[in-house]
């Protein structure tokens, strides 16, 4: 597959985004940033979570985001920002649960006016720092995300048309797709909605089917879902497993599989025209490391720090790589 040259890789340069690898980061300091771009990575996606921002009607605090943000600039690190969830304290009564979490999962009506208002004053806020927005988080995935297919693109609708107004300079990704339902997401969101996204994003975690290995497993996935995409493409989300973490669910692998099975979905992904990619995670994201959902600390592989993988990364990135 040859690659196609976009109109959006003159916009990139323009920019000054040049990098195709960033890191998934929940709450980075300034520290983990500097870290994050002493390993040659160049980008970190964060969440911008509505529920804890505005924790009481009307009443806004920033201090996490500004922060963040303030520690990515300092280290010229840029920003993929995703715009995420809804909000318990706009639901109606009969809709709460005793799971605050799963409340803010939930996207109804009666939020919309509420979130119109919150998603304005994000962008007002962040409009001259960040340029790249993420529009929920999975949302083919009922865990994350209630609704119905067509809510989540009337949402996406939503969202594009008040940040391209707020910030016409900005890129619209669709919330990530997980890699159950790519197909059929990027069908609808390509035919009936493709106005409304600038870079279709994806998630791919395919490193479970031990028979037909790490490699090809997650090739085959890459050239299915590259065939027929005509807009940029990223994946936000990438990882496997470290051999402590979850040795009973498809992973346990050695460092050694770890870091090589990195780099080369990375060369991969490069080949066939993924214009970045996020590692998930800069860190172990939950305290307990008995759950799946919180295995991917990448960071804490040694082989990160060293001179040999910081060259490799910056090869991937600037083309010249030698073999």
């Amino acid at each position: 597959m040859k690659c196609v040259l976009f109109i959006f890789i003159n916009i990139f340069l323009a920019n000054g985004f040049q990098s195709s690898i960033g890191f998934c980061a929940k709450n980075p300091s300034f520290q983990d940033c500097k870290t994050i771009k002493e390993n040659n990575f160049e980008w970190i996606r964060v969440d911008a979570l509505w529920a804890t921002i505005e924790r009481k009607k009307g009443e806004f605090n920033w201090t996490r985001l500004d922060s963040i943000v303030a520690n990515a600039s300092n280290n010229n690190l840029n920003i993929l920002l995703i715009v995420n969830y809804g909000n318990s304290i706009y639901l109606k009564d009969s809709l709460k649960t005793y799971n605050f979490v799963k409340d803010n999962k939930i996207f109804t009506h009666d939020l919309v006016k509420p979130y119109k208002k919150f998603l304005k004053k994000l962008i007002k806020r962040y409009k001259e720092k960040i340029f790249y927005y993420e529009i929920w988080n999975e949302p083919d995935l009922r865990k994350y995300f209630n609704g119905s297919n067509s809510d989540y693109f009337d949402l996406l609708k939503l969202s594009y048309k008040i940040i391209k107004k707020k910030h016409p300079n900005s890129f619209i990704l669709n919330g990530g797709i997980s890699g159950k339902n790519i197909d059929y997401w990027y069908k609808v969101l390509s035919s009936k909605y493709s106005e409304y996204f600038d870079i279709f994003n994806f998630h791919l975690y395919k490193h479970c089917d031990k028979k037909s290995g790490l490699h090809k497993n997650y090739l085959d996935e890459i050239i299915k879902v590259t065939s027929n995409i005509n807009k940029p493409i990223w994946i936000t989300e990438t990882g496997l497993a470290k051999k402590n973490d979850v040795s009973s669910y498809c992973g346990g692998y050695s460092e050694e599989i770890q870091i090589s099975e990195t780099i080369r979905r990375l060369l991969i992904n490069k080949n066939y025209c993924i214009n970045n990619t996020f590692i998930f995670s800069f860190k172990n994201i939950c305290k307990d490391k008995a759950k799946m959902d919180c295995n991917y600390g990448y960071i804490e592989n040694p082989y990160f720090g060293t001179d040999r993988f910081k060259k490799i990364i910056n090869d991937i990135k600037e083309n010249h790589i030698d073999m």
